[in-house]
């Protein structure tokens, strides 16, 4: 500083600048000078670490130096689950505890493909010649018999069938089937001899499945296309079985092709599992998409969908079974190999909770189903 007590710089002084220069150079020729090199104590340092991290690691299992594996999914038996329905194709109706996986067969032959189980304690099961059929367990020889059966009624592919009425007694009285002849949906009588067909609905593609609307009743059908674009008819509909009309449906515009199953909530959220590789949808009833999941361990299979009571909470289950399998009553489904499993899925964030690869062994069953009830919807 001056003596003002201003800052000063330092005078461009050529003669410093090359001294400074000439003392850098005189350093940078000693260094490089192989008699005179100098290493630095951490440099030293370094290559010792270097050599002990070789040695250790050389010593070490390879599975030591591996990242963690992510943690395994449960498997089913860790959740409050009832009793599962497996329907086993010509061997029947099996029935199947998850506590100990202690498997009896209900129902032995009968080429059944779905089943719904009732308030009464009987079976609707769908397959073989009659196309629907109702099983109740005898009380004296504790064997499964026929109730009633629509033998008569003369519908050769029926996709699936579930209860839409009851009795007092918890007896089903009307059915709910999806014709995939004619391409309807049908509401029938629930009786053996001459079943009246009450309503019946026209489709504009082949169903594969439909349910009740757990939220009004109405009916849900999954629709077999694969048209896109101008006309092409939806993949998942609600039918109002009163007014006679599609008042809710989902199609590509909403991101949904080849769809493979649909189940609607109590709180109006629709679960849909469709694509060429399998994922699940969940929709408000204003067709926003809350959450989307791909059910990335059987992505080449066929799924199915069924609402589960666990815990006081209402879950999802997904059925993966081989693709190819038959529907229909016409041809018998053919015995289908693995790839299988069954998804247990939180609904409203479509977290995987619990996974199971291998129901029983031996081919995996045509569809599984809870033994439950109680999820079992009625129309209004």
């Amino acid at each position: 500083m001056d003596q003002g007590g201003n800052a000063t710089t330092k005078p461009n002084n050529p003669s410093l600048m090359d001294n400074d220069a000439h003392r850098w150079r005189n350093d940078t020729e000693d260094m490089n000078r192989p008699s005179c090199r100098k290493i630095g104590v951490t440099t030293v340092g370094w290559v010792m670490n270097l050599l002990l991290w070789i040695n250790l690691s050389a010593a070490a299992p390879s599975s030591a130096l591996t990242k963690p594996s992510p943690t395994a999914t449960p498997d089913l038996v860790s959740f409050p689950l009832p009793a599962l329905l497996l329907c086993v194709g010509e061997d029947g109706l099996v029935r199947l505890s998850l506590k100990g996986d202690k498997a009896v067969t209900l129902f032995s032959g009968g080429d059944i493909h779905d089943v719904q189980p009732q308030r009464d304690g009987s079976y609707l099961v769908i397959g073989g010649t009659n196309g629907v059929t109702s099983l109740k367990r005898d009380p004296s020889t504790q064997e499964m018999s026929i109730v009633w059966s629509w033998e008569e009624m003369n519908l050769p592919c029926l996709t699936n069938a579930v209860a839409a009425d009851w009795e007092w007694n918890g007896r089903p009285s009307l059915i709910l089937a999806t014709d995939c002849t004619l391409n309807r949906l049908v509401l029938a009588e629930a009786r053996t001899r001459e079943p009246k067909i009450r309503w019946e609905f026209k489709l504009p593609a082949p169903p594969r499945r439909a349910i009740l609307c757990a939220d009004t009743g109405n009916f849900l059908v999954t629709l077999d296309s694969r048209l896109t674009g101008l006309g092409e008819p939806p993949q998942v509909a609600e039918v109002h079985y009163k007014e006679n009309r599609v008042g809710w449906s989902l199609d590509s515009r909403d991101g949904i092709v080849l769809a493979q199953d649909a189940v609607r909530e109590k709180n109006g959220h629709t679960l849909v599992v469709a694509g060429k590789r399998a994922e699940l949808y969940c929709f408000s009833m204003d067709k926003i998409l809350i959450w989307k999941k791909p059910l990335g361990l059987t992505q080449d299979a066929s799924h199915t969908l069924s609402l589960v009571k666990s815990g006081g909470r209402t879950l999802l289950l997904a059925w993966a079974r081989p693709k190819g399998l038959a529907h229909s009553t016409q041809t018998k489904p053919s015995r289908p190999q693995r790839p299988s499993g069954l998804y247990l899925v939180d609904p409203e964030n479509g977290k995987v909770l619990a996974f199971r690869k291998i129901i029983q062994e031996g081919p995996a069953p045509v569809q599984v189903v809870p033994d439950d009830a109680s999820a079992v919807q009625r129309i209004p």
